[in-house]
């Protein structure tokens, strides 16, 4: 038959084969190790490195992708056919120099060995598969190694709609070698191209001192804001900070205090540090996977302030006009932007995004203010506390937290208009939280005032909470027919899991009360439970019903 021959060529990895755009590729070292080319074995341990770039080992091991320019990289599956070299346990000879690469030749078992090479010369991977099985698993394993290198799965981010000149985008990434996160905000040319990056927020992080972060949480199920300090924690928060995460049992280690220190950034408690007892990290800022950032400026909603008469916004206009949503806007029209972005390191992060455009130059120009990318503060959702010491483990495996994208929407309640952040967590927990976002300035002496509420499997009082599951969907914030501003969330799944607060695996949709959390109604979509009933009843009472808006029907369930 006909012979078909492909080239491997190593000079599409080490050539840019996009010279026309940004080489703003993230670079992928998952394997940090040094001395093993030259045989002596030393390995240093993975986050004690901040730029393995600039150690050869490190950059030419072929386990490392370090090309941050446009590239292709090589994942070669062979189909069981053996070549001279020891497949793959001459690796290591290899890297040392002990044994040499043979000639390329084709129809002959070197032409297997170049294929091997070609795949570590693109930094990529060779499998070798003979027989069926042995294909599957590799293809799993050649998944799964594209899968683990540094990505996204969140689009960017945009300041604007239109694209001007103080326009900035914000893109969101992780590292699954050592499961840092990245925040990068970039210029945006005309065409929407990403130009300069301006800053990258996990590199700010690393530069700051841990006891002056504003960080705060919540010392009660239902939500009480408190600095997320060792001495205003409740003792079921220390208990859980207590538990050494290198046990299977819950254990009381008397470390929980050091783990507290720990997350906020304290990294004179890691192992590399004298005395150090935790894990090594690369960064302070955690994988940023599912949760897109968020930017949040001066208020923009379309509200006309024509609400219906005796509502609570025409009832507080008609008083006092500055009660207006016209007012609100015009009051802070010059508010500062900030990024929102929730990071599988148990917090929810506020970054300094500047103002836009500041001012002009002497030819009117633009000057652009893009911020700097620091951490303004950060909220810590208790729903996460129980499992928050996990971060601290020696070998540490990655575990979600923070890990959807909060919403964002101005409501009117307590006489008043506010912007209020609603964050869920989808496989980081069985909860959602509401923080007051409308003055962004927040100081841990604001905890009480930034934490709204949050809504858990394990509400102290509502058995109807434990049918809430992992907050995999992301809330809507709506107002109602009968005036009132509510969250609704999906139960998420998986609400049957014996955690102490368990459900009977059934689904519902929550609507909750944006001013305090508390339940105005569970609708059930399990036509047996006996909620269901209730729904169902109270629908055949009302005439076209599938007709009538949402919020209507949802209204007529509260009466």
């Amino acid at each position: 038959g006909r012979r078909i021959e492909f080239k491997l060529n190593p000079d599409y990895w080490a050539r840019d084969l996009r010279t026309d755009l940004t080489n703003n590729v993230p670079p992928y070292f998952p394997d940090k190790s040094t001395g093993i080319a030259n045989g002596t074995g030393v390995v240093t341990p993975i986050g004690s490195i901040t730029n393995p770039a600039a150690i050869k080992e490190i950059y030419f091991n072929p386990a490392n992708d370090p090309a941050t320019w446009q590239h292709v990289v090589q994942f070669i599956v062979g189909l069981g056919v053996a070549g001279t070299l020891d497949f793959p346990n001459d690796y290591d000879a290899l890297r040392q120099g002990t044994i040499q690469w043979p000639g390329a030749r084709n129809n002959n078992q070197l032409a297997v060995d170049d294929t091997w090479h070609a795949a570590l010369n693109s930094r990529g991977q060779y499998f070798s598969a003979g027989d069926p099985q042995a294909l599957v698993e590799s293809l799993n394993d050649l998944l799964s190694s594209v899968l683990v290198r540094r990505g996204t799965a969140s689009a960017a981010t945009v300041t604007s709609g239109i694209i001007q000149a103080s326009t900035l985008a914000f893109r969101t990434g992780f590292d699954s070698g050592d499961w840092t996160g990245q925040v990068t905000a970039w210029d945006v040319s005309a065409n929407g191209r990403l130009l300069t990056q301006q800053w990258e927020a996990g590199a700010r992080l690393l530069g700051r001192d841990p006891n002056l972060r504003h960080i705060i949480t919540s010392s009660s199920v239902t939500g009480t804001g408190v600095p997320f300090r060792w001495n205003d924690l409740p003792s079921d928060y220390r208990d859980w900070l207590d538990d050494n995460p290198e046990t299977v049992l819950l254990d009381d280690d008397d470390a929980g205090e050091k783990r507290l220190e720990f997350i906020r950034g304290d990294r004179s408690l890691e192992l590399d540090q004298p005395g150090g007892i935790f894990r090594i990290r690369a960064g302070l800022l955690g994988a940023v996977i599912n949760s897109g950032a968020v930017v949040v400026a001066a208020p923009a909603a379309g509200y006309t302030d024509e609400f219906p008469a005796g509502s609570p916004e025409a009832t507080a206009i008609s008083s006092d006009a500055t009660k207006s949503y016209a007012r609100f806007r015009a009051d802070l029209k010059n508010r500062r932007r900030i990024v929102y972005v929730g990071a599988n390191d148990g917090m929810l992060h506020a970054f300094d995004a500047g103002t836009g455009v500041s001012s002009f130059d002497a030819s009117g120009n633009p000057i652009v203010d893009a911020g700097t990318g620091d951490e303004l503060w950060a909220y810590v959702p208790r729903e996460v506390a129980p499992t928050l010491s996990a971060l601290t483990n020696p070998n540490y495996e990655f575990s979600p937290y923070v890990d959807n994208s909060p919403v964002v929407r101005d409501v009117f309640f307590g006489g008043r208009w506010r912007t209020i952040l609603v964050g869920s967590l989808r496989r980081g927990g069985q909860g959602l939280f509401a923080l007051d976002i409308t003055n962004p300035n927040v100081t841990e002496a604001d905890a009480a005032s930034l934490v709204q509420w949050e809504f858990s499997d394990d509400h102290p009082s509502l058995a109807e909470a434990r049918r809430l599951g992992y907050t995999f969907g992301r809330p809507n914030i709506a107002r109602l027919a009968n005036d009132k501003w509510v969250v609704v969330i999906p139960g998420g799944y998986n609400n049957e899991i014996p955690d102490g607060a368990q459900g009977d695996g059934s689904s519902s949709l929550f609507v909750l009360d944006i001013v305090d959390g508390s339940l105005i109604r569970e609708i059930p979509d399990d036509s047996s439970s006996s909620v269901a009933a209730k729904y169902r009843a109270a629908r055949a009472a009302q005439p076209a019903w599938a007709a009538r808006p949402i919020a209507e029907r949802v209204a007529v369930l509260r009466e």
